[in-house]
């Protein structure tokens, strides 16, 4: 139930999606609220939001408006669990990059 008192439907593939992120070893909140995506999703020290959408759904023309309004990462449209999966391998790969370069040794100029 929402606050207020109406209830919002949350999309059929929402449990497969959570439980691959939760396999995958991330948090997962579930959110409510106008054009506020479904997810927040904590893995690999960062959180990511995800709007769930069933089949060949897409965001609504509000919400995407509102997505586009966000100033953090990208909110990620995840249809099921290959699709989660996908994204965690993303945010790995990325997370790797992320820790390689901080502990990369800084560049040592030489003096002629």
């Amino acid at each position: 139930m929402r606050r207020g008192g109406g209830s919002r439907r949350r999309d059929k593939s929402e449990p497969e999606v959570i439980a691959a992120f939760r396999a995958g070893g991330a948090t997962v909140w579930q959110l409510s609220g106008a054009n506020i995506p479904d997810l927040a999703v904590g893995r690999y020290g960062m959180t990511h939001l995800c709007e769930v959408k069933s089949g060949t759904k897409q965001p609504t023309d509000t919400q995407a408006g509102a997505f586009r309004l966000w100033r953090g990462e990208p909110v990620a449209v995840v249809r099921n669990a290959h699709d989660a999966h996908a994204l965690l391998g993303q945010w790995e790969a990325a997370q790797a990059v992320w820790d390689a370069r901080l502990h990369q040794e800084p560049a040592v100029e030489e003096t002629l």
